[in-house]
């Protein structure tokens, strides 16, 4: 909410006949490691998700886990620790699911509002935006959470790129 207030109030008070910069780096989707509460979403995302279930991936089974390398098994690895604070059960990882999936909404919807920022000022056509994520994150997927080891759900980057001298049949691709 801070990153988007901020970003805004900086795009509002920008000299309007320079060009500009803003680099906006959000934090909300790591969780509190340690507190009772993990993930720690706003309480306006909670409408979004009300009688929702988040499906179990076919990663949670525990062949994905015993095929692991022992290190990564043993109960005192990190990812292990992790994992039974936020997916040992299922309302855990319900819960954690969930929070999680709000603060990626919340994130959404902030980008959103700096859009229509620009929107309203009459430059978005004339600005190029680079949303970059941070890397992937086990979401109990091998019996693991967080996102420290070279398998794939750990590992991918997200980047999306508008940039509106790319004419329409350029966008899109990877």
């Amino acid at each position: 909410e801070q990153n988007a207030r901020d970003a805004i109030e900086f795009l509002n008070q920008r000299p309007k006949d320079c060009p500009f910069a803003l680099s906006v780096s959000f934090f909300a989707l790591h969780a509190e490691d340690g507190a009772a509460e993990q993930y720690l979403p706003q309480p306006w995302s909670a409408q979004h998700y009300e009688h929702k279930t988040v499906p179990r991936s076919k990663l949670m089974e525990p062949d994905y886990l015993a095929a692991l390398p022992p290190f990564l098994r043993d109960p005192q690895n990190e990812g292990r620790i992790r994992f039974h604070w936020r997916f040992d059960t299922d309302g855990q990882f319900q819960k954690s699911m969930i929070n999680y999936f709000r603060m990626i909404t919340e994130v959404d919807e902030a980008v959103g509002r700096m859009v229509q920022t620009l929107k309203a000022q009459g430059v978005y056509d004339n600005t190029l935006i680079i949303y970059i994520g941070d890397n992937g994150y086990f979401h109990a997927d091998r019996g693991l959470a967080d996102k420290w080891y070279p398998y794939e759900e750990s590992i991918r980057v997200p980047l999306l790129i508008h940039d509106p001298r790319l004419k329409p049949e350029q966008r899109g691709r990877s």
